[in-house]
């Protein structure tokens, strides 16, 4: 990526004032490299007003610029934005907790630190889970007689998305998919997490990405977005800003919770994969890079999500475009799946978007007349969300391989 800047940084602009201040006031340098006194707080006054003209710049061009893909996109954001994101891959981590009987004689044991887990390929209310291995991160020990549950730390044994673990309500989490060795005896899987594993960025040799496929290149935007606005201040922005920062982090929401007094921020990964575990190292990365305001809480917390598929209704502006309706039948499945999962406020819907967005989708759609999400587990209508509880869990809607029917009529 290039090192020259298009826009300057509001320090850079800042820079000369603070030169020629000290050259006419040699005793003003201790106050401004202390960044206190009557001498600093006008210059941070200055730097505030840059920082705020910037902002302003950099979003009028971004309505032309963020159109870009690929390394020219990497390019941009890293210099108009200052945002430099990671492209590594990760590993998903979290937790497998294990429990037992009542039964007063069962023999203690011990897993060691690496001992090896396996989740079988399953497919769960039609989404795919891929097989995967996971390692455990600490020796845990477990006492005869003992019928506590034991919660051990786990690591995804490859990076990528294919280990990650989508929590699902409505389901047993299937835990019957999870192995772990005999090594105590009666020990069964009580609660499975494992999230933030993504794949990272073709690269060459010396570490120059070559190319970025177009998922990495929404995520791109929104983390340039989130930057623009998060940069400056501790505010919910700020907040945004620190878990899109975290490695494999690619799913936020962010809101006030009153029952708790604090903000809330909701972590998931590419596959809507998560875990407490996970969560609680974004909401560390959070206060260690200083993006908390004085004063303020913020928790991190896992995501959650519901299968659902859809009945849509779909009236077309020519008859004649009944006769074949695979490209739209495509854009339109294209156009739910973003509907509620790339807005930063995905928890909520109503059908009133979701058709408006669905009559987006096609040059041919004339509008989109019904439209029902259905909870695959329950066969129940999935209710609109138009004012969230903030006191419960937020719920994602993640759809089931696109799953949805659409029947498509004339106009009128």
């Amino acid at each position: 990526m290039t090192d020259t800047l298009i826009l300057p940084t509001a320090d850079a602009i800042i820079a000369p004032v603070i030169a020629k201040l000290i050259s006419l006031r040699p005793n003003s340098a201790q106050y401004l490299n202390g960044k206190t006194g009557n001498y600093w707080h006008p210059v941070l006054g200055f730097r505030g007003q840059a920082a705020k003209m910037l902002e302003r710049l950099a979003d009028l061009i971004a309505a032309r610029k963020l159109t870009a893909t690929g390394t020219d996109l990497l390019d941009y954001v890293a210099s108009e934005f200052d945002a430099v994101t990671d492209l590594s891959a990760t590993n998903a981590a979290g937790t497998i907790t294990l429990g037992r009987g009542t039964d007063p004689s069962l023999p203690g044991g011990a897993y060691p630190k690496g001992t090896k887990i396996t989740r079988t390929a399953f497919n769960a209310l039609g989404i795919d889970i891929p097989a995967g291995e996971y390692e455990t991160l600490i020796d845990a020990s477990v006492q005869a007689g003992s019928t506590a549950t034991v919660a051990i730390p786990i690591r995804a044994t490859s990076s990528g998305e294919g280990p990650n673990h989508p929590l699902l309500v409505n389901t047993n989490g299937n835990l019957d998919q999870i192995t772990i060795p005999s090594l105590v005896g009666n020990m069964v899987v009580v609660d499975f997490e494992a999230g933030g594993g993504s794949k990272g960025a073709p690269t060459s040799p010396d570490g120059t990405v070559i190319t970025i496929d177009e998922a990495w290149d929404r995520f791109v935007r929104i983390f340039a977005r989130a930057y623009a606005k998060g940069q400056w201040g501790p505010t919910a922005d700020a907040g945004m800003l620190g878990a899109f920062s975290y490695p494999g982090v690619r799913h936020v929401a962010v809101y006030d919770n009153p029952a708790e007094g604090s903000e809330t921020i909701l972590v998931a990964d590419p596959s809507w994969g998560s875990s407490s575990q996970w969560a609680g190292a974004v909401q560390q990365s959070v206060y260690d890079a200083n993006l908390v305001g004085f004063g303020c809480k913020v928790g991190v917390k896992r995501v959650r999500n519901r299968v659902v598929t859809a009945n849509l209704v779909v009236s077309l502006r020519d008859t004649g475009y009944l006769s074949d309706t695979t490209d739209i039948f495509a854009a339109t499945q294209d156009a739910v799946q973003s509907y509620f999962d790339d807005r930063l406020d995905w928890y909520i819907w109503n059908k009133n978007t979701l058709g408006a967005a669905v009559s987006n989708a096609h040059s041919k759609i004339y509008q989109c007349t019904s439209a029902t999400v259905i909870d695959a587990a329950t066969g129940l209508e999935v209710p609109e969300i138009l004012t969230p509880d903030y006191t419960v869990e937020q719920i994602h809607n993640l759809f089931a391989t696109k799953a949805m029917q659409i029947t498509f009529t004339s106009p009128g």
